[in-house]
C-alpha cells in the first residue's frame, strides 16, 4: 500500500473506493482469511488512512470525530469529512459521475472536483484493472491496489452559437451576420448564404448520406477558434452512422 501512495502530493485529497460482487467488472475469488476480521469484516477498509501519515493527504473517512479521535479537519477539508461510513463501491463511484449519489455516501458528489486521487482497494478482483479506462482518470500505479490520478472535468467554454442554416430569411440572416454582439460559433449553408464576414475561420462542414446540401461550422472569434475545434472533434464521434463531421486542419496544427 505505501508503494502505490508514493506518487500521492501532500496536502492532495485522496478518495478510496472497492471493489464489490455487485460491480460489473467483478471477478470473484476466494478471500483469503487475512482479509477479514470479525465476522468477515474487510481488514483493509481504514489502509487508505496511510494516506494520512506517510503523506500528509485527505481521506474522507478518517473518522475525525472528537468522542473516536483526537484529531479535527480544517477547512477546505471540512467540507469533504464524513465522520461515519466505509470506501464505496467502484459501482457507486461511477454512478456518481451521472449524479446518481447515495444519501449514505455524500463525499462522493461532484468527486472528480474535489479529489486529486483515486485508490481501488481489491483492485485484484477486477476483470482487467489495467485495461479500466475513464475520462476524469488516469493510471498512477498499482497491482492489489490502484491508484488513479482524479483529472477535473474542463469546464465548457462560454461561447454564443448562432444557427443561420435554421433560418429561413434571407433577411433575418443578414441581419444576424452584421450583429455586433460577441458570437463564438456560427453554422450555416454556404451554398445559400452570402457575405460571410472574411475573418470568420470554416471549422467543420455536415453532411448527410445521401444528401448535397452540408453545414458549415465557424469560428467568428480567432481567440475561439482551437477551442471549437476540440469541441467539434469529440462531437464527431458521437454522431450516427450516415453522417459525418469532416474537420479542417486544427488552428495552429
Amino acid at each position: 500500500m505505501s508503494r502505490v501512495l508514493a506518487p500521492v502530493e501532500a496536502g492532495s485529497r485522496l478518495l478510496a473506493v472497492r471493489v464489490m460482487d455487485t460491480d460489473a467488472l467483478y471477478v470473484r475469488h476466494a478471500d483469503p482469511a487475512s482479509r477479514h476480521f470479525f465476522i468477515k469484516q474487510e481488514s483493509y477498509w481504514h489502509l487508505p488512512a496511510l494516506a494520512v501519515i506517510e503523506r500528509k493527504a485527505f481521506w474522507p473517512l478518517i473518522f475525525a470525530e472528537p468522542t473516536k479521535q483526537p484529531i479535527r479537519v480544517l477547512s477546505p477539508y471540512r467540507e469533504l469529512v464524513f465522520d461515519n461510513g466505509v470506501p464505496p463501491s467502484l459501482a457507486n463511484l461511477l454512478a456518481a459521475e451521472d449524479g446518481n449519489v447515495k444519501l449514505s455516501q455524500p463525499f462522493l458528489q461532484d468527486w472528480q472536483a474535489h479529489y486529486d486521487y483515486v485508490l481501488v482497494l481489491e483492485a485484484g478482483d477486477m476483470r482487467d484493472p489495467a485495461g479500466f479506462d475513464r475520462e476524469h482518470l488516469e493510471f498512477l500505479a498499482g497491482f492489489v491496489y490502484l491508484l488513479w490520478h482524479a483529472l477535473p472535468p474542463i469546464p465548457a467554454p462560454n461561447i454564443q452559437i448562432v444557427d443561420l442554416a435554421g433560418l429561413g430569411a434571407d433577411t433575418a440572416r443578414a441581419a444576424l451576420l452584421t450583429r455586433r454582439e460577441r458570437v463564438g460559433l456560427v453554422m450555416l449553408d454556404p451554398d445559400r448564404v452570402t457575405g460571410i464576414p472574411t475573418g470568420w475561420t470554416e471549422l467543420a462542414a455536415l453532411s448527410l448520406a445521401g444528401a448535397p446540401p452540408r453545414i458549415a461550422f465557424y469560428a467568428a472569434q480567432s481567440a475561439d477558434r482551437a477551442a471549437l475545434w476540440q469541441l467539434l472533434h469529440d462531437f464527431s464521434a458521437t454522431l450516427p452512422a450516415g453522417v459525418r463531421l469532416a474537420l479542417n486542419p486544427a488552428p495552429g496544427g
